[in-house]
């Protein structure tokens, strides 16, 4: 559990950096919760004493785990106010209704 933490985070926050401004979130917020989940998991196992070794290991892949749950969430923010500003850019571009009925009006018959 410990080592399957480590690399899920690695491989988390490797998707994040690898993608256009946190554009792979959906790939990152997956393995970075598993890994944070998986860190507790095996740190709760070296605890209670049924594993011997690999607390840092598994305290490791928490660690990073919970930085790419937070990166994640940041990338997701980011695309969400990079999208809702193209949204309202396109919707201030178009005329309004009445301007596009008006230029209707002014086209010659054939054109209709």
């Amino acid at each position: 559990m410990a080592t399957a933490a480590l690399v899920l985070a690695i491989l988390g926050l490797a998707a994040f950096l690898l993608g256009f401004l946190g554009l792979l979130f959906f790939v990152n917020l997956p393995l970075s919760l598993l890994a944070l989940i998986l860190g507790a998991v095996g740190r709760g196992r070296v605890d209670r004493g049924q594993r011997r070794e690999g607390r840092e290991v598994a305290s490791a892949g928490m660690a990073l785990g919970i930085v790419g749950v937070a990166v994640g969430l940041i990338g997701l923010a980011v695309w969400i106010a990079i999208l809702v500003g193209l949204g309202q850019l396109v919707s201030d571009s178009a005329p309004p209704p009445d301007t596009q009925l008006a230029l209707l009006r002014a086209l010659p018959m054939s054109l209709r």
